[in-house]
Formats: C-alpha cells, structure tokens, sequence
C-alpha cells in the first residue's frame, strides 16, 4: 500500500514539473487502476473512467505546487526590483521582504538543486533554447531590458501581489501608509520627469 502511495506521489510530481498550471484529475477506471492526468479522464483515459475530487493526494499536491508557484511570483519580483532603476516605495520593499524572503531562499535551493541534478539525453533533446532577456532563473545575471522588467508597473505589480498573496499578514497601518503613497504621491519616476 505504501509502495504504490509513493509511486502515485512521485508520478504525480513528474506530471506537475511538466504542467505546473494545469489542474491535477485523479480518475479511476472501471477496474480500479488510478490515472493522474491534467485533461478530462474520459478524454486522456479513453474508457470508462470516474474522477475522483477529494483526494487527499491531490490536496498535497495542489499545496506543493501553489507553494513553488508564490514562491517563483516573490523572486520574479525581487529580481525585477534589483535590476530595475526605479525607486520602489521604503514601507511597500520592507514588508515585501518580510513576506517573502523565505519563499524565495527556497525557490533559489530548488532551483541549485534542479540544475546540479544530472539529466538523461531525452531531457536535454527537449529543453528549448532559450535566449539571455528572459526572467528565468538560468539568467539573473544577465542584464534585461526596461521592457522585460517591466519596471513602470513594478510597485503596482508588488503591492498586488502582496496583497492577493499575504494580505492577511500585512497590518492595517502598513496597507493604509502604501495605498497612501502609491496612490497619492508621485513616484521617483515622475519627480525626475518634472524636473527636466
């Protein structure tokens, strides 16, 4: 019971490194064999098949996958506001940080962890090319464009975040203060454009 519970977790695991936004389905066919597919089961199983919803698996699955995914969203961000020359908000970096300098210690772990990992020839015949402007993590050293960094929205990217993410966490008085000045106040940006 246990072997096949770890067979089905790292099954489960190998599809989700191929489709980290798809929507995990357990299905059960007609005579009792599990399938973990991201499309309908009637469609990717191709028999009578029943989906199953309220599968603990799938739960921990879910979990792991949000978890790798917020914590992707915090470095994306990080490495925009390193990269880009614009001032961001002192209150809205500091509880950035606050929230997510855990996430990202641990994304940039797994990602060392991902690259020292020998891979098979039929993983790197795959892989595709991919070129220095990106914000893929292979790449943070190599400088981006404004474009790519999209740093006019990179406060409001931030606080949204921020927001839909850990707004929970953030105290009343912090979220007054930064609605307050990114709303109210004009940015670093917009003083420097003024002045010339």
């Amino acid at each position: 019971m246990k072997t096949t519970y770890c067979i089905c977790l790292i099954t489960v695991l190998a599809l989700l490194s191929f489709s980290a936004h798809a929507q995990m389905r357990k299905c059960v066919t007609s005579s009792g064999k599990s399938v973990y597919t991201d499309q309908p089961c009637a469609a990717k199983v191709g028999e009578k098949s029943t989906e199953v919803k309220d599968s603990e698996l799938l739960k921990k699955v879910s979990s792991i996958n949000s978890q790798r995914e917020l914590a992707k969203s915090c470095w994306v961000l990080s490495h925009r506001d390193s990269q880009c020359d614009t001032t961001v908000n002192h209150e809205l970096r500091t509880v950035f940080k606050e929230n997510c300098t855990l996430p990202i210690k641990q994304f940039e772990k797994d990602q060392d962890t991902e690259r020292q990992r020998p891979r098979r020839n039929y993983e790197r015949e795959r892989e595709p090319e991919r070129d220095g402007d990106d914000l893929e993590y292979e790449h943070r050293y190599t400088h981006k464009s404004r474009a790519v960094l999209q740093c006019e929205s990179l406060e409001k990217n931030m606080w949204d975040f921020l927001k839909l993410n850990f707004g929970k966490k953030i105290s009343e008085q912090d979220a007054k203060i930064i609605n307050y000045k990114l709303k109210i106040l004009p940015t670093h940006d917009q003083k420097n454009w003024r002045e010339y």
